[in-house]
């Protein structure tokens, strides 16, 4: 089928005082789920951060990772990944390394 999944995880609050505020509010939205050659995280921040997007492979083998400053508002950041093989793999989105978002994707 061609169903499409939409994630959204909402109000994470993360912080560390050298870092970022105690209560930074922010929102991710993970598209098309499954994915074939790419696919978009979306972020939603109260604040502009340095977002990291790492994709692991089942065994826990990073294969993709990306980084990209955010503004206060909504963001998207794209990944671009083709060759690698079918499957389920897990995308982490982070700051300052604190792990914000985790989800499984399905590349097929």
């Amino acid at each position: 089928s061609n169903k499409t999944d939409y994630s959204w995880v909402e109000r994470v609050t993360v912080g560390n005082p050298h870092t970022l505020p105690h209560n930074l509010d922010i929102s991710f939205l993970l598209y098309p789920n499954p994915f074939i050659n790419w696919f978009y995280v979306n972020v939603n921040s109260s604040v502009a951060a340095k977002m990291q997007v790492s994709l692991y492979n089942i065994s826990g083998q990073l294969v993709a990772n990306k980084q990209q400053t955010v503004q206060a508002g909504v963001s998207t950041i794209k990944l671009e990944i083709e060759n690698i093989p079918l499957g389920i793999y897990t995308v982490v989105v982070s700051s300052n390394g604190h792990t914000h978002f985790t989800q499984k994707l399905v590349k097929q």
